[in-house]
């Protein structure tokens, strides 16, 4: 059975979407993960962890700046 986001901590990117968290403390997120202190992170990529799928942290790793953007087109494909 999958998880559903209701059960689960939030991401970075749940945080990021409900302004909750700035784009650029997303760092301080991949740092949690590669230092190992979230145990929810243990076996989990970092795109997952992050919130983002594949290709959206594929984009955000080319352009730190694609938050927002990747927050627009997930809410206009959401409309």
């Amino acid at each position: 059975m999958s998880e559903s986001s209701a059960d689960r901590a939030p991401t970075f990117f749940d945080l990021f979407s409900r302004g909750e968290v700035a784009a650029e403390q997303i760092d301080d997120y991949v740092d949690r993960w590669h230092d190992g202190c979230d145990a929810r992170a243990k076996g989990m990529p970092l795109h997952e962890y992050l919130g983002l799928t594949w290709p959206e942290y594929k984009s955000w790793v080319r352009d730190a700046g694609a938050l927002p953007r990747i927050l627009a087109a997930r809410r206009q494909a959401a409309a």
